[in-house]
């Protein structure tokens, strides 16, 4: 009976010791990944936690009709990209291409552009990266991904937004909220 009792314990215990191990050995590796989709005119959802120091993908989906961003800031730099009139949304050429585009018909939209969202869009691109802001501008239909790693400062990411004029106005904003 003793014998019975005492491989019990060494079974119970060999059960144990792998559950007490280093969590770095289960812990996922790579960023934390955030699924986010976007409508006309709003996120889903509208909230992300995130901790100092962490890198997080954030997989978004456009599944609304027309072209949006996700762009990571904060509520100053909102405030002064509202108050410079969208400034870097309204150049001429953006313009002609607004006006050009006139609905919500995608293909039409895309035809009116030249065939293409390559030349003139990458130049917009390139104004836009000059900027500190991690943002995309996606396609109705499509997911992009965009890997962020937050920084001690929680003041500077504590929004992510879509600031194609008019679309941040109809409430296309989501909250960043650091935890831990």
């Amino acid at each position: 009976m003793r014998i019975i009792t005492v491989a019990a314990a060494i079974a119970a215990a060999l059960l144990i010791v792998p559950a007490c191990g280093d969590d770095a050995d289960t812990a996922p590796e790579g960023p934390r990944r955030v699924e986010i989709g976007q409508s006309d005119f709003e996120f889903d959802p509208d909230l992300a936690s995130v901790m100092a120091g962490q890198t997080v993908e954030f997989i978004v989906t456009n599944n609304g009709a027309v072209e949006h961003e996700f762009r990571v800031t904060n509520q100053a730099e909102i405030d002064a990209h509202i108050e410079g009139g969208h400034q870097e949304h309204t150049g001429e050429d953006d313009m002609a291409d607004m006006d050009d585009m006139g609905g919500t018909d995608t293909t039409d939209d895309m035809d009116d552009m030249g065939g293409t969202d390559t030349t003139d869009d990458m130049d917009d691109m390139d104004d836009m990266d000059d900027m500190d802001e991690p943002m995309l501008v996606i396609q109705p239909g499509e997911t992009m991904t965009l890997t962020v790693t937050f920084p001690e400062d929680a003041t500077m990411f504590t929004r992510f937004v879509c600031l194609i004029p008019g679309h941040y106005e109809a409430g296309m904003v989501g909250e960043i909220v650091y935890s831990g």
